[in-house]
């Protein structure tokens, strides 16, 4: 497999992973040395932002006790970005926070340290490129 098709199946692994939150064993072992690239991560995040304005996902999660636990990004057409966290503060209680940026890269840093806290299915990420 050349370098370009390794690249695009990292790419839909780690779509996967984001949307779904895990991989299976297999895919885990496909990524390079078993880890996120950070900057295969980016380039995943930010090709889907432009497209739906939205990561992971193509609209807004629920807000609230609604939306259960998760981060999202969001990018606005004027290009200002967010990072929603919606947090358990209690058993099955939901705080929403939005967390202004001061661009889309900036988002998309937060983002990936905010789920490297034990977010991405225990995988690292490999931030030295």
């Amino acid at each position: 497999m050349d370098q370009h098709s390794d690249i695009g199946n990292e790419k839909e692994l780690l779509l996967k992973l984001f949307h779904r939150g895990h991989i299976n064993v297999p895919e885990r072992r496909s990524l390079p040395g078993g880890k996120v690239r950070a900057c295969i991560a980016y380039e995943v995040i930010l090709e889907w932002l432009k497209s739906f304005g939205w990561f992971p996902g193509e609209h807004q999660s629920g807000v609230g006790d609604s939306g259960g636990s998760y981060s999202q990004l969001e990018l606005t057409h004027d290009g200002r970005a967010f990072l929603h966290l919606n947090e358990e503060y209690a058993l099955e209680r939901y705080d929403h926070k939005v967390i202004s940026c001061k661009n889309v890269d900036d988002a998309i840093v937060r983002f990936l340290q905010y789920r490297s806290g034990g977010d991405l299915d225990g995988l690292e990420i490999l931030w030295d490129l």
